[in-house]
């Protein structure tokens, strides 16, 4: 059977698009919070980019009105599921915490202070530096989203885009 992340791959070589993850990718947690830092570079065309998680996540579970658990990641590495997910099984149950029920009696047991977003920069291109950075923030919250090939082309076509304006790489 294969491995998520080895289905990702693929589906980008299918693409044209050659993917590198740096980091397991677990379909039970696909939530941005589960991530940090570097997740994947991508190359097509001249122009590699890299996607990240990026943001400084602050995190609060109550269980049983006694705090279980706090993250606190201010260098994103990942920290909320170190932590968390020994506590919080998967993406549905992480959703059904992180808001109120329609159950008016029940408290919302996980309080984000803080959240992280996923984005993307280049990081090469074939033809050298340019004057400013070609990145971008992904709108997906969800990596298996971020990682398609749709939105791995929507960040080439734009990186491209900045590119022609004048962009530079980090």
């Amino acid at each position: 059977m294969m491995e998520i992340d080895e289905k990702i791959i693929e589906k980008a070589e299918n693409a044209g698009i050659k993917l590198e993850i740096t980091q397991l990718i677990n379909e039970d947690h696909t939530n941005v919070l589960w991530y940090g830092g570097v997740i994947a570079t991508a190359q097509k065309d001249g122009i590699s980019i890299e996607i990240s998680a990026w943001g400084s996540v602050k995190a609060t579970l109550i269980r049983k009105n006694i705090v279980a658990a706090e993250v606190h990641d201010r260098y994103n590495e990942g920290e909320f599921y170190d932590t968390m997910s020994k506590l919080i099984r998967n993406d549905k149950e992480l959703c059904m915490i992180k808001t109120e029920h329609r159950n008016p009696n029940r408290r919302k047991e996980l309080i984000i202070t803080y959240e992280n977003y996923f984005s993307w920069e280049v990081i090469n291109t074939e033809n050298g530096e340019l004057p400013f950075v070609a990145c971008g923030i992904c709108h997906e919250n969800d990596i298996l989203s971020v990682l398609s090939t749709s939105s791995l082309n929507s960040m080439f076509d734009s990186a491209k885009r900045q590119i022609a304006k004048g962009a530079f790489c980090i």
